[in-house]
């Protein structure tokens, strides 16, 4: 089970969570704690933008990149923001503005208003803690994230269509297609694409980082009107449309995705450690890695006695829990056979994906947050675009990814 301060500072976290969200707007999830070595372990995203305040450039980059490519993607011209985008400093109070009241209202928050057409933001709060905590390709992230929920407006699923079939449009799914959009948009940014926005092609790990900390905790209901997903399954949507197209999301379905949040049989009050110590640990990896290697040709050269935790790994896995040390072990295994690299992070992904979801009893792989806790730990030795998007892979896919 997930342990450790939240990404952002404990007094954001709590007027975030008692936040009242206005019932028309879509916004960034309530965040959950994470790993504290994980977080970290994150450098600042190497991304840039041409004007001084990061939070407009992106807007000004959003609205550019969308007048582009909506019309090749959807065949029709694409409408700017009725209502534009508007930054509220929540720490000076005053007025709001679409649907938000009163600027406080929004302290570590950004919000899409469907009935304005606009978007507000958090300049007080939220942007600062992104670009200082997170680097400025968070802020280019998370608010790409935001205006994937105005595309939808316009190519549907709409507000009506939701209303009118809420079964075939949750939250989940509207959430999740609003991260593929905004992958679409970080990698395009990669490619000078995307106006005055530059990402570095190999920071999407840290440039995505907010929107894997900002989950959901895992007992929330999947057909819930607040679900957003899993990091797991929030790094898979951002990863389709990082590989994909505007299109390619608009067309996807939660079936595209291999989703964690809401598996069956599987604990989510998951608290005490599920091995007396790293030795009973250690011995339980062994096993399951053994037992995952019977059934894989294509990892002959790896060893299961390769498993072994070292005094960082011990460190950094602690703040995380047992399956975030029992991934790590299983990746110096992986790293051993392959090299550092893709094909380690792929064939990593693959056990997970294979061990995971494990029913019944405190074993690896049975509890709600175990794929997280993979990547968490994953996420701490700062992997480059194509080590995460092989990782990434093996998850969703399996071995066949790998081979």
């Amino acid at each position: 089970m997930r342990r450790g301060p939240l990404k952002l500072t404990a007094a954001v976290a709590a007027v975030v969570i008692a936040a009242t969200l206005p019932a028309s707007a879509q916004a960034l999830p309530v965040p959950v704690a994470t790993a504290g070595a994980a977080a970290a372990a994150i450098t600042p995203a190497a991304t840039s933008t041409t004007v001084a305040d990061p939070a407009e450039s992106v807007m000004d980059s959003l609205a550019d990149y969308w007048s582009a490519v909506f019309p090749a993607q959807f065949g029709q011209s694409f409408v700017r923001l009725s209502s534009g985008t508007a930054g509220l400093d929540s720490g000076v109070g005053g007025n709001g503005s679409m649907c938000v009241t009163e600027a406080s209202q929004i302290m570590g928050n950004a919000y899409y208003c469907p009935q304005a057409d606009g978007i507000v933001y958090d300049t007080g709060v939220l942007v600062p803690v992104l670009e200082h905590d997170y680097g400025p390709g968070a802020v280019a992230a998370s608010l790409a994230h935001e205006y994937g929920h105005a595309i939808a407006a316009r190519v549907g699923p709409t507000v009506t269509d939701r209303a009118q079939d809420p079964k075939k449009y949750p939250a989940l799914f509207v959430e999740l297609q609003a991260d593929c959009y905004s992958g679409t948009f970080l990698k395009a940014a990669t490619e000078q694409r995307a106006g005055g926005t530059t990402l570095d092609p190999d920071r999407l790990a840290t440039a995505v980082s907010p929107l894997l900390d900002f989950r959901d905790a895992v007992g929330v209901d999947p057909a819930g009107n607040t679900a957003h997903g899993l990091g797991t399954d929030r790094l898979q949507a951002l990863v389709h449309g990082w590989l994909g197209s505007p299109a390619e999301c608009h067309d996807m379905t939660l079936k595209s995705l291999r989703i964690t949040l809401g598996t069956r049989g599987v604990r989510t009050d998951g608290s005490l450690p599920r091995f007396a110590d790293d030795t009973a640990l250690r011995q339980a990896t062994r096993k399951s890695l053994t037992a995952f290697l019977a059934t894989e040709t294509g990892a002959a050269a790896v060893r299961a006695d390769d498993v072994r935790f070292t005094a960082e790994q011990r460190a950094t896995a602690t703040p995380i829990g047992q399956f975030a040390l029992a991934s790590a072990g299983v990746h110096a295994a992986m790293t051993r056979a392959f090299g550092p690299g893709p094909s380690a992070a792929c064939w990593t992904g693959a056990w997970v994906g294979a061990v995971f979801p494990t029913r019944g009893g405190d074993r690896l792989g049975s509890w709600a947050g175990d794929p997280d806790e993979a990547l968490d730990m994953f996420r701490t030795t700062e992997p480059d675009t194509a080590t995460l998007l092989a990782y990434t892979a093996g998850f969703a896919e399996g071995s066949a990814a790998c081979r």
